[in-house]
This record gives structure tokens, C-alpha cells and sequence, in this order.
């Protein structure tokens, strides 16, 4: 399911964040418990999902996120080199963006190979507490 478009008000947002957030996210059950997850991590929380990196992009022309939530492994690229492409262009810094991923090493070895170090996130390890932190970490 796909949650866009994703303003106050619309179907698949939770209206007057304090922090909204794009998750790019292809699988329908990975993103169901994110979004559960973050609502019971903290209040005024606004989730916009959408499936590829595609639609992510054109969404982030439309609109501004306080953070970025990217699966690494989606069908038309990279989580990892869209997160690149997201910090290089000036809009999100390094501490609004997490890779999520099913094997950090997939990760490890990317942003080893790119020599940058994106945060990144297990799926089977994310808990109210990690996104907590994440949320508390963010750069304003």
C-alpha cells in the first residue's frame, strides 16, 4: 500500500507532527510495524511512506522532512546511494537519515566502498528505544 500523497489531513499521515518523516519502504508488513513503532516512540509523529526511490525523490521535491528512513534494498536502486544522493544535494545532513536494512553487513560494505557513514538500522532490531534515539539525535 501506498500511503501518498502524504499532507496533513490525508489518508496515511497522522496530522500536527512535531516530526515528519519520509520512509521508503518496499514491503508492505516492514512498513506497517514502522509505523507502529514510531507512533508509540513519541507523539506528533507524521509518517509518509512511499515505495521506491523514485517516488521519494518527487516527493521530496514537494515537500520537507525532518527525517529520512530509507530500506537499502529497493527495487529501482540503492538505500545507501540514495542516501548519498539526499546529503550530496544539500537536503537532509547525515544525522536525519537511517538505512534500514536485513544485514548490516550489506551496509557496512557500501558505505565502506563510498567512505561515508550513514546511521543504519537493523529491521529485526528496531524497538520504540532505537527509534527514541533516532528521533532525539535528529539535527534541527
Amino acid at each position: 500500500m501506498n500511503d501518498t500523497p502524504c499532507q496533513p489531513g490525508t489518508t496515511g499521515c497522522d496530522d500536527d507532527a512535531a516530526i515528519s518523516i519520509l520512509y521508503v519502504e518496499d514491503e508492505d508488513f516492514d512498513n506497517a510495524v514502522f509505523r507502529r513503532l514510531a507512533r508509540e516512540s513519541r507523539k506528533g509523529v507524521r509518517t509518509c511512506h512511499v515505495m521506491t526511490i523514485a517516488e521519494a525523490r518527487e516527493r521530496m521535491k514537494r515537500q520537507n522532512f525532518d527525517l529520512l528512513f530509507v530500506d537499502n534494498g529497493l527495487p529501482d536502486g540503492s538505500g545507501v546511494e540514495f542516501a548519498v544522493e539526499v546529503v550530496d544535494a544539500g537536503l537532509m545532513n547525515w544525522n536525519n537519515v537511517v538505512v534500514l536494512t536485513g544485514g548490516l553487513k550489506d551496509v557496512i560494505k557500501q558505505t565502506y566502498d563510498l567512505r561515508i557513514m550513514p546511521k543504519s538500522l537493523a529491521k529485526d532490531e528496531m524497538t520504540t528505544e532505537t527509534l527514541r534515539s533516532v528521533f532525539a539525535a535528529r539535527s534541527a
